[in-house]
């Protein structure tokens, strides 16, 4: 994968800098950007120490104003390209990912050959659905370049989203072939044979990322529930406790659907949703609130989900839809899922006053349509389930 964390630049410095820099090597990233405000706050301060400063305030959380010394940083130099790349990781933390993808493309200009921008553009792509446009990017790199495996592990993502899930399972084999070591194809590999029931398989895919990265977050939870489809009881009762136990104690181990296959404890259940969500939704900038609801007009619900086709959520929702007082409620569906126009869908476009379809958007883009179309109410249909966007 490409890199989502930067490092501090390393330019020749006075004893301050260099403190500042120990401080940053050694996590502490509070006192490191104490020390880098100071000299930032000086004369003349060049772009790569105010990128740096970037980096102390991203680290320590303090998104808005990261953006704003890496805003400062491309302004003093726009050539400097890390600065761009530093802007374009702020902005996705914060789900800013419209913001996010068009710093990255700046990255990009100010200096063409480096990989790992093109991986994060890749990246963020993938992130907003558009998975076709990452592909070119990523097939031109050979097997020759030092970026292959990465490459072929993200070719793999996208080509899985967009459901062509024979030639992902070609790329993400690929990416191991090539650095066996590497361990996100190994557990793209596992995760899509566990979406094809392949379960034995994926017990050796999972166990191998383990011995690789033992504590990545989910494996340990995915792991046993694969295990559990081929009938692999070995200290299954020891596993379960251990795994339940660190859920209870919000640990990133286990996905909702996991837990709930676990264990019918529903503060377990609780407890692993809230996790998952923390873990899985980058903070969303926070949208200017409308004015309040106006009297005498009906009220505005979106249902938004990606399976508005031949799907169980489908066939549960169409008699809900078809049953709204209409004289008191507007309904539009968002379907940020695939435009299949199958039968399921064509009753549930019929039930709804609009179907709009929003596969590819992104977050920002979609609740801005919901703002314009002055929605009172959305109701998220998909959730944890595949494909959710919970934010």
């Amino acid at each position: 994968m490409s890199a989502s964390k930067e490092q501090p630049a390393r330019p020749r410095t006075p004893a301050t800098l260099a403190r500042a820099h120990a401080l940053a090597d050694c996590g502490d990233w509070i006192a490191a950007e104490a020390e880098y405000r100071a000299l930032a706050q000086a004369a003349g301060a060049g772009a790569a120490l105010l990128y740096n400063w970037g980096i102390a305030l991203r680290e320590a959380g303090r998104l808005e104003d990261a953006i704003a010394a890496f805003e400062q940083a491309a302004s003093r130099d726009p050539a400097y390209a890390r600065a761009f790349h530093g802007l374009s990781l702020s902005y996705r933390d914060l789900g800013a990912r419209d913001a996010a993808l068009m710093a990255i493309e700046l990255a990009i200009d100010a200096d063409p050959a480096c990989d790992d921008f093109r991986f994060e553009r890749a990246e963020q792509l993938i992130d907003a659905g558009r998975w076709r446009d990452a592909l070119p990017a990523l097939a031109a790199i050979g097997p020759e370049a030092p970026g292959h495996a990465i490459a072929r592990n993200l070719m793999g993502m996208a080509l899985r989203q967009g459901g062509r899930e024979a030639e992902a399972l070609d790329a993400f084999s690929a990416a191991v072939r090539h650095a066996p070591a590497f361990a996100a194809p190994l557990q793209n590999r596992a995760n899509l044979h566990l979406r094809a029931r392949r379960f034995t398989l994926a017990v050796d895919d999972f166990d191998a990322v383990l011995r690789l990265t033992p504590h990545a977050p989910w494996l340990a939870g995915l792991r046993l529930y694969a295990a559990m489809h081929v009938y692999d009881w070995r200290d299954f009762d020891a596993r379960c406790d251990a795994l339940l136990t660190q859920v209870a104690r919000g640990e990133a181990v286990a996905q909702p659907l996991v837990v709930q296959n676990l264990t019918d404890d529903p503060a377990l259940q609780q407890a692993a949703a809230r996790t998952w969500a923390r873990h899985a939704s980058p903070r969303a900038a926070t949208p200017p609130m409308r004015p309040g609801f106006p009297a005498g007009r009906k009220i505005r619900i979106a249902y938004v989900s990606r399976d508005f086709h031949a799907h169980p959520v489908a066939f549960l929702l169409a008699e809900t839809l078809e049953l709204h007082d209409r004289e008191v409620f507007d309904v539009a569906l968002i379907n940020h899922g695939e435009a299949k126009d199958d039968p399921m869908q064509q009753r549930l476009r019929a039930a709804a006053d609009a179907f709009l379809d929003v596969g590819g958007w992104s977050d920002e883009r979609v609740a801005a349509l919901c703002r314009e179309l002055s929605i009172d109410i959305a109701v998220d249909l998909t959730g944890h389930t595949e494909g959710g966007r919970v934010a």
